[in-house]
């Protein structure tokens, strides 16, 4: 017998079929997720020693990315991204070298490595073998990461390079680690994915077929996206998860793995996240902390404990779940050099200050910079000038002494005829001072921002050209005192707003 209506029985007829159509929604949530969820086979592959860096004040050590290693080991999560390789020798050569002489098992460990070096007139380089893909070899590292993207301007797609042209790159790429690595572990990156998926879904799903399609012996491990901004609703990325499943599925290719890294910023990660998982992904590429990429990440911890509270058992069989939140802990402390969360009150003052900008419009920084967000170009001469200037606090100098003697630093490990020149390349730049502010490395964005600074259009960044910049966050805000400070208001207000103003110019002149 059925239980008696609270509410009496008057005028009911409505709200029972409202019952009768809420229940069937919230079954079919429970048979579509829930169940997934609660009985998936979850892979975690780690970025703790990667992804916790990136956005962040200050890079890690190779005693830091040791002591992260050692945490995320007492998880039992065994699939470890343990390096990003540049041109220049970076912290992560010395950590791969340290786990060699370590006698550290290479099995399951994972470098990234780009699928190409860039876009040249139109087309991408299919010729040179990327940085990572060849200290991937040399190092020994036999499961690869490539990255790659599929909605770049730059590329005349269709014209000068076609969708047919990236699947023989991408299996170019393929045979070239098979030659020595027959069975080391192949994931691929859509790195642009979600633009990709709006713009051209077609191109996307024309090359998650083809790789679907390869034999046995070609075939990757996963196939991988993420949502570089955390801009997309949980739903988009949730269908677009499915129907990557589905072409897999269709194709032969119902072994291979989804994995997802969604970025934080308007605090749908984690919700995102699970969507993808319930519609057919299979785990992420994730760092124990939440920390990443300037805007934050859905965190693996985070995520597992989602599916444990969800009621999987997997989880807790696979992994050391007892061990997450101590990890999760240690590592944003080994990162940030803080506890989780209080650090957060920094970059809210931060924010606040945006909102309240007051600027100055007298001194010849504020005169430049006023100019520079009018539309106008800086030129060689202005930065000049700009050095020129007196600043009128001793700590100002002091300030400026300490980020030179940075700049220097990087210089001196530059090659060639490049070395000490007081000049930085690019590379030496971004892992120098732009990473905290632009988490990707080769994306459109951070190349803009060289663009902004880059004055004389050498392809370096001079130090007065950096200099105006430096001048004049110290005359709008001469209480700063700290470096790490004044860096952050360097980009955050002088930087970034200048590039948009870049892209707006463009359009002018395109118009």
């Amino acid at each position: 017998m059925a239980a008696p209506m609270e509410c009496g029985t008057a005028g009911t007829d409505d709200l029972m079929q409202e019952v009768a159509t809420i229940k069937a929604h919230i079954e079919q949530v429970r048979v579509q997720k829930r169940e997934r969820l609660r009985t998936m086979d979850f892979f975690c592959l780690d970025n703790s020693i990667r992804e916790s860096t990136v956005g962040q004040l200050k890079s890690h050590t190779l005693q830091n990315k040791i002591d992260i290693y050692n945490h995320v080991k007492k998880c039992g999560i065994k699939d470890v991204i343990v390096a990003s390789f540049a041109n220049m020798k970076r912290v992560d050569d010395v950590f791969v070298k340290w786990l060699r002489d370590q006698g550290e098992d290479f099995t399951d460990f994972v470098s990234f490595s780009e699928v190409t070096e860039g876009v040249v007139n139109g087309v991408y380089d299919s010729k040179k073998v990327p940085v990572g893909l060849r200290k991937n070899k040399r190092f020994g590292l036999l499961n690869n990461f490539f990255e790659f993207d599929l909605a770049d301007s730059n590329c005349e797609w269709g014209t000068k390079f076609t969708v047919d042209d990236m699947c023989q790159l991408l299996k170019k790429r393929i045979d070239q680690v098979r030659e020595f690595a027959p069975n080391g572990k192949i994931l691929l990156n859509f790195r642009d994915f979600p633009i990709a998926m709006t713009k051209y879904p077609d191109r996307v799903l024309y090359i998650v077929r083809y790789l679907s399609r390869l034999p046995e012996g070609s075939r990757m491990f996963a196939l991988c996206f993420e949502d570089p901004l955390g801009e997309y609703l949980p739903e988009e990325l949730e269908a677009w998860t499915a129907s990557m499943r589905r072409v897999m599925d269709s194709n032969g290719f119902s072994d291979g793995k989804i994995l997802v890294h969604i970025h934080q910023k308007w605090d749908l990660q984690t919700a995102s996240q699970l969507d993808c998982l319930s519609a057919g992904a299979d785990g992420v590429w994730a760092s124990l902390c939440e920390e990443g990429a300037a805007v934050g990440h859905a965190c693996s911890s985070v995520t597992m404990m989602n599916l444990i509270r969800l009621g999987n058992q997997k989880i807790l069989k696979k992994y050391n779940c007892t061990q997450l939140r101590k990890a999760a802990i240690a590592v944003t402390k080994l990162t940030t050099g803080k506890m989780p969360h209080p650090k957060q009150m920094k970059e809210q003052m931060l924010a606040d200050l945006r909102k309240g900008r007051k600027e100055e419009y007298h001194s010849p920084a504020g005169i430049v910079l006023l100019f520079d967000r009018s539309g106008g170009k800086l030129t060689p001469a202005m930065a000049d000038v700009i050095a020129k200037q007196k600043l009128s606090e001793v700590h100002h100098d002091n300030l400026i002494a300490k980020i030179r003697e940075e700049w220097d630093s990087w210089d001196l490990r530059e090659e060639g005829e490049n070395k000490g020149d007081g000049r930085l390349e690019f590379d030496s730049f971004y892992h120098g001072f732009m990473a905290p502010y632009f988490g990707c490395y080769r994306c459109g964005r951070t190349k803009k921002g060289l663009k902004a600074l880059d004055m004389d259009n050498d392809g370096f960044v001079d130090w007065n050209e950096f200099l105006v910049y430096i001048k004049w966050a110290l005359r709008q805000y001469p209480d700063t005192e700290e470096p790490d400070d004044l860096l952050s208001i360097v980009f955050e207000k002088g930087l970034m707003p200048a590039m948009r103003d870049e892209k707006i110019r463009r359009e002018r002149i395109v118009d």
